[in-house]
């Protein structure tokens, strides 16, 4: 991007915090932080992990890249 973003919209500045916060997690982390807080604040909205990662890519052009290693077997780990 050549611009910088406003984010005006706190659940989504919220939901972007806890993504970045537990970008070296497993995503199971990420969604238990996300149903710990809707236990603690049932109307907030927080978004889930696919649809940040999918705001994220939009602003910053960034997408994975993904490569299946071993399509068929993968004899190298066991």
């Amino acid at each position: 991007p050549t611009h910088s973003i406003e984010i005006n919209n706190a659940d989504l500045r919220f939901t972007l915090d806890i993504f970045l916060a537990t970008t070296h997690a497993s995503e199971e982390v990420f969604n238990a932080v996300r149903q710990a807080s809707l236990r603690r604040h049932p109307n907030d909205e927080v978004f889930t992990l696919p649809s940040i990662k999918k705001k994220v890519a939009g602003w910053t052009g960034v997408v994975p890249i993904l490569s299946h290693m071993c399509p068929n077997t993968c004899m190298a780990y066991t």
